[in-house]
């Protein structure tokens, strides 16, 4: 997916070389990007499907002073739907945001409109206004991701940024460096970092405050239970329990 802090329809002669070249060299991958849709257009839509692209996700962004309400996300979420001439094939409303899926075509499109004055992340600590209890859940984002710079660098997340002093000390691996793999990383580097997030229990800098894909508090100890149960039927419990972590209400898992 090529996403990562920036807007890859604002060039779209680059956009449009890389997806080829994407599209060419890994004919079977499942292409996607990230847009904030000021230049999505059917021109551009159709241009896209002919590169290969199945999936868009397009982040929806208030204009400045506009306060987020659940009328005010549709309302812009319908003028995109309109814009684009798009099918709607499921919408799911929240407290804090509003999620749709469509169809242009065989291209399949989420959306998203978020109260970004309630919903949001520390990223790595970095934003402290985010910063509200700590982590007690796993994070299923290492072994689901692997996000790479335009430098090279490795992160383990997409929430750390190696362009900031803050989380370029967290980079796994470079794969500019020569000799340098993705399996090598995977399996060394970013297999340390996976382990000290797959159970519950207080986690580490930069995961110390995360939210991203946390799980409610009030939840935790049913699920964690769970997962012992199921730690112990794959016969990894031992490795997992040696670490005894100490959980909120006196809940001990591994």
């Amino acid at each position: 997916m090529i996403a990562r802090y920036s807007e890859p329809l604002a060039n779209l002669d680059y956009l449009y070389d890389r997806l080829a070249a994407a599209h060419r060299l890994a004919p079977h991958a499942k292409l996607a990007i990230t847009t904030n849709t000021d230049y999505l257009t059917p021109v551009v839509l159709d241009r896209l499907l002919t590169l290969g692209l199945t999936r868009i996700y397009m982040s929806i962004y208030l204009k400045a002073n506009v306060r987020w309400t659940l009328d005010v996300a549709r309302g812009y979420t319908n003028r995109l739907v309109k814009k684009l001439g798009l099918q709607l094939l499921s919408s799911n409303e929240t407290r804090v945001s509003l999620q749709c899926t469509y169809r242009y075509k065989t291209l399949d499109l989420h959306a998203t409109c978020h109260n970004w004055n309630e919903y949001g992340t520390d990223r790595g600590g970095t934003l402290e206004q985010y910063i509200q209890k700590e982590r007690i859940g796993p994070c299923r984002d290492p072994f689901e991701t692997f996000v790479i710079d335009y430098t090279g660098a490795v992160m383990p997340c997409c929430a750390l940024r190696s362009d900031l002093p803050q989380g370029i000390k967290f980079a796994v691996g470079n794969l500019s460096e020569p000799g340098t793999t993705i399996f090598d990383i995977y399996a060394g580097q970013l297999s340390a970092w996976r382990r000290s997030l797959v159970t519950f229990g207080s986690k580490t800098s930069p995961c110390t405050t995360c939210t991203h894909r946390d799980i409610p508090e009030e939840l935790a100890a049913s699920i964690a239970a769970r997962m012992e149960k199921h730690l112990q039927h794959i016969g990894r419990y031992q490795h997992f329990s040696s670490r005894n972590r100490k959980q909120p209400d006196g809940l001990v898992i591994g």
